[in-house]
């Protein structure tokens, strides 16, 4: 298990998101209910609002998350593509952002978040053991 990114952001527009750092495309929800939201190189997660609260929690993991999962609601299992294997997490519409690097190609994505209304803290596990490379 690595951490690769561990970091406290403002969720912006009550969301916050992992993404292939060549994306060009942002997923848009259908209704505004969404807990998530997906293209195949973006996944964006429905937050608490950046105000009153301010920055939250926000983990990217390999292989295994280390921490309580019980605490925590898996929101999406799907799954992300990197072109080039350079990510960006945080919230990319407001350009608060960090960089991580895993092999490129499709690897499966879990995202958990703390259950409460809205997100109050984000952990995203990528499985580069579950990836397919050109896809």
């Amino acid at each position: 298990m690595a951490l690769l990114v561990q970091a406290r952001v403002l969720p912006l527009y009550a969301q916050i998101g992992i993404s292939d750092a060549l994306a060009t495309d942002y997923p848009v929800p259908e209704t505004g209910d969404e807990d998530v939201v997906a293209t195949p190189q973006t996944v964006a997660v429905a937050t608490r609002s950046d105000y009153p609260e301010g920055p939250l929690p926000v983990e990217v993991w390999t292989d295994k998350l280390d921490a309580d999962t019980h605490d925590l609601r898996c929101v999406y299992d799907g799954r992300l593509n990197l072109s080039d294997g350079r990510g960006l997490v945080g919230n990319l519409v407001a350009n608060d952002v960090h960089a991580f690097s895993l092999a490129p190609g499709s690897h499966r994505l879990l995202v958990f978040t703390v259950p409460t209304e809205r997100a109050a803290a984000v952990y995203f596990l990528l499985d580069p053991a579950d990836s397919a490379i050109g896809t």
